[in-house]
């Protein structure tokens, strides 16, 4: 048997809290044990929480996701932290992935996307939605214009930023 995936869910959206906590539970092998409506309660809550992965939205009330990853990133008890949101600006997808996120899921994606992306965090993959990946690599190629690092990437290094340009997730790669 199959060991249940153990979820924080930090969403300040009633509606958005309840349905993605349907969607997570639907198959039985995910359990979303806790959930928050902001990072202050979350804060108050994550010493004592038992679960694996945290997935965290950026826009809420009071401090911001990115800064209560930043906060508990330093806590090497700490569960993975995905970034689960509608924000998809550059500064804030990079902030995020600085501050400690280990993946980056857009909202609004089909339910088994999500499922599968959770899996892929709980097996020690990164999952970022197709529209985040392809941001990371355009940045990559903006900085190839500005200097050498790409060139220093190995060829298995290449072709893996190349299959995430193309929206494959962790398990296609």
């Amino acid at each position: 048997m199959k060991k249940q995936i153990r979820i924080c869910l930090v969403e300040d959206d009633e509606e958005i809290r309840r349905l993605t906590k349907d969607v997570l539970e639907l198959n039985g092998d995910i359990e979303c044990i806790e959930t928050c409506d902001s990072a202050e309660d979350f804060m108050t809550k994550c010493e004592h929480l038992d679960v694996d992965i945290v997935m965290m939205d950026i826009g809420l009330p009071g401090m911001s996701g990115i800064d209560c990853v930043k906060k508990c990133a330093v806590n090497a008890n700490m569960p993975n932290f995905v970034m689960y949101t509608t924000h998809y600006d550059s500064h804030e997808v990079f902030d995020a992935l600085k501050a400690g996120a280990k993946g980056y899921i857009l909202k609004g994606g089909p339910p088994n996307r999500l499922i599968e992306n959770i899996h892929d965090m709980a097996s020690g993959g990164s999952p970022m939605s197709p529209r985040i990946s392809r941001l990371v690599t355009e940045s990559f190629n903006q900085c190839n214009n500005n200097s050498d690092d790409l060139a220093k990437l190995t060829k298995q290094e290449r072709e893996i930023l190349h299959d995430l340009d193309k929206g494959l997730n962790y398990k296609e790669i």
